[in-house]
């Protein structure tokens, strides 16, 4: 192509190849395609723009935006590129899609700890759980029978202390939470209470007769009120003071 069909030189500005650009500043003097101003479509291997790398860098971090088709993911920010070092926040910094990153992530919704209001999922922000990492721990949650404060009200149900030792707490079946003596599958003993927690105290400790004995307790015959240990003898061929 003749020299003077391209050639144009402006108040002393040389522009060789006629794409508005002075060849002071295009990094395609011979190439009408290739100026400051050009479009760089990223991936073609050519730095049609003259910005240094193959495609568009607005953010000027040395990597293609996407506006371009480039891998920056932002290209509004010159701290967000691939490989770009992670915070634990809300900013994917390295582009790779997520924002963990080995970052804490308890349950799981791809928000990191350190900025999730609700750690564990559970519908209660953190700064009103009485237990932010627990799921099962929030303010009007179901108490369970576990010892601890599940609804958040500052103390567990009076029905998860066992307030007799004995091992067994209301919400597990201690009938009487007071006496350590009476407890599921405890031991029934001969004073008419539901020792063993089964719901009914034995007809062997009632006094069926209302004489002052139960069976358990010695009265031989607790259909009849005479006959008691103790009981005035009489003559009539019974043992009425059950001594046998």
């Amino acid at each position: 192509m003749p020299l003077a069909a391209v050639l144009c030189s402006c108040g002393g500005v040389i522009d060789f190849d006629g794409d508005g650009a002075a060849d002071l500043v295009d990094c395609g003097v011979e190439d009408p395609t290739i100026h400051p101003n050009a479009p760089d479509p990223w991936g073609d291997g050519t730095d049609q723009n003259c910005n240094g790398i193959d495609g568009r860098d607005d953010d000027g971090d040395g990597v293609a935006g996407g506006n371009s088709g480039g891998p920056d993911c932002n290209d509004g920010d010159d701290t967000v590129f691939p490989d770009a070092p992670e915070e634990c926040d809300a900013v994917d910094s390295d582009c790779d899609g997520t924002l963990t990153d080995g970052f804490d992530d308890l349950d799981v919704d791809g928000l990191p700890d350190c900025v999730d209001p609700d750690d564990d999922a559970d519908g209660a922000l953190d700064e009103g759980d009485c237990a932010p990492l627990d799921p099962g721990v929030f303010p009007g949650a179901d108490e369970l029978c576990n010892g601890e404060d599940d609804d958040c009200d500052g103390e567990p149900d009076p029905d998860e202390v066992d307030a007799d030792g004995d091992g067994w707490r209301g919400c597990d079946g201690d009938c009487n939470d007071d006496d350590a003596a009476a407890f599921v599958g405890g031991p029934e003993s001969c004073n008419g209470l539901d020792d063993d927690c089964d719901g009914y105290v034995p007809s062997n400790e009632l006094d069926l007769d209302a004489d002052g004995f139960t069976t358990c307790g010695g009265d031989c015959n607790d259909a009849v009120a005479t006959i008691r240990p103790g009981g005035l003898e009489v003559c009539n061929r019974l043992d009425d003071d059950c001594d046998g």
